[in-house]
């Protein structure tokens, strides 16, 4: 199992993992070896610690650049969608593949994951562009803030081809593609992922966001690759699992109350500095219980729980004015919940 130190480190909430062959197809296409992918799934889920259950949402992928947002019912059947993103804790979002990629990110402030799959066609539509375009777009956000995870594809080493189909073909290709002899044979070696990387920063994502797996899936036979079983009669064909979400971290109804009771009296006295403390020592997850809430309409709720940021004081060390915006977000956001409830505990 194959996890990300961007997160694993700095974001302990968000679970981003791919699965190796060693946990078997993942995928339930009819081409595939999928009897029994149910279970294999389970045994992915349990290596990372998730619950068992209808939390999970895969997409049917159509080399495009289409999008799904997950809410609070999942889907059925499956979206036929190449990205999928949702801002609730507990859904999580797979994405499985043979030698393409899976983007996974996660945006601090909007609290929202996403998980995109890009091959070489999704890379010549710029489905990657499109994508943050649209997360700017629909959601406000500023493509600086997002962190992003690369997962192992298909490198350059092994991207060799004898012709050149229509998705590797233009001048938008030209710096990625060339020549090469290769045991006599004149081949042209196209550097896809380089590409796709490139669409990210071009997107205004910062590099020094980006956790990029530099693993060969033809090469390395810890993961399943598609232009292996067919190009050297590979016996094992399947997808391995590209996994992203946010962990549902719920603290006891009873502690929760009496914390959130202390939070609103700090606030309502104008104790801004306690406020702050109580916000970045506070660990804890939404719950459709929540006292301060329960008066107003169901959408209502779902709008406030599902923007409130979920867990606190939590971000990486080195970005202080990160931190600092995070934290005031959380202030204003707590204090208009409890303008608007009629009725605040």
């Amino acid at each position: 199992m194959l996890t990300y130190e961007l997160f694993e480190k700095h974001y302990p909430q968000i679970v981003c993992t791919t699965s190796t062959r060693e946990y078997g197809n993942q995928s339930n296409s009819l081409k595939l070896p999928y009897i029994g992918t149910a279970e294999r799934r389970q045994k992915v889920y349990r290596a990372v610690g998730l619950p068992e259950g209808n939390y999970y949402v895969r997409a049917n992928m159509l080399h495009g650049a289409l999008t799904y947002e997950v809410g609070m019912q999942l889907p059925n059947p499956a979206p036929s969608v190449d990205i999928m993103l949702t801002k609730i804790a507990d859904r999580y979002l797979a994405i499985d593949t043979g030698d393409c990629l899976a983007i996974m990110g996660f945006d601090p402030y909007s609290q929202i994951v996403f998980n995109q799959h890009v091959g070489r066609r999704g890379v010549h539509i710029e489905a990657i562009k499109e994508f943050i375009a649209y997360l700017k777009r629909e959601h406000s956000i500023d493509p600086a803030t997002l962190l992003i995870v690369m997962s192992p594809a298909q490198q350059a080493a092994s991207s060799l081809y004898e012709f050149l189909g229509p998705e590797l073909s233009g001048p938008k290709w030209k710096p990625y593609v060339k020549r090469i002899r290769l045991h006599g044979k004149r081949l042209y070696q196209v550097r896809w992922a380089d590409r796709a990387y490139d669409q990210l920063l071009a997107s205004g994502v910062q590099a020094l966001r980006i956790e990029r797996s530099l693993i060969d899936t033809y090469t390395d036979e810890r993961f399943f690759s598609h232009a292996r079983f067919t190009n050297l009669g590979d016996q094992l064909n399947g997808r391995h699992a590209n996994l992203i979400g946010m962990r549902y971290v719920l603290k006891s109804e009873i502690a929760l109350h009496a914390e959130m009771v202390k939070l609103r009296n700090e606030i309502t006295g104008g104790n801004v500095s306690a406020v702050m403390t109580l916000l970045t020592r506070s660990r804890y997850a939404e719950t459709t219980n929540f006292p301060t809430l329960s008066q107003l309409s169901e959408e209502k709720q779902l709008e406030i729980q599902t923007k409130r940021l979920m867990t606190v004081g939590i971000l990486p060390t080195d970005l202080e004015s990160e931190r600092r915006a995070y934290i005031k977000g959380m202030y204003e956001l707590h204090h208009k919940a409890w303008e608007v409830s009629p009725n605040p505990v």
